[in-house]
């Protein structure tokens, strides 16, 4: 959906693009870096909060705010989304049979790999 935001939206090139996947990467690695550096006590609310904050920033979008607060919006969605990334990872971790947890972690790969170009097309 950016490339297609970058162009129909704003009427930038690749100097767009980069700006928007510079920054919505930079919120995920902060997003990731802030985590390990704390102690999750409830991450299952954390999960949760963090995907409502995603969404809540994706509708946001809509509106066509300017170029440099749009860039500030993928930022924030970065944070939510390396929050996400990170502690359903962590939390299929915790959760899953020490025996088993190779083949649960093979699947949740699949799964989220696998999902991605799916729901990427609905």
């Amino acid at each position: 959906v950016l490339p297609r935001i970058n162009d129909l939206v704003y009427g930038l090139g690749a100097g767009g693009m980069r700006d928007m996947f510079l920054t919505f990467y930079i919120g995920a690695f902060v997003a990731s870096v802030g985590l390990s550096m704390r102690t999750i006590v409830k991450p299952g609310r954390l999960l949760l909060l963090a995907n409502l904050l995603g969404s809540l920033i994706i509708l946001v979008m809509l509106f066509k705010p300017p170029h440099f607060v749009f860039l500030i919006i993928l930022f924030c969605w970065g944070l939510a989304a390396g929050i996400v990334m990170s502690m359903s990872r962590s939390i299929m971790q915790e959760t899953a049979d020490k025996q088993l947890l190779a083949r649960a972690m093979s699947i949740y790969q699949l799964g989220s790999m696998a999902g991605a170009p799916i729901g990427a097309i609905l």
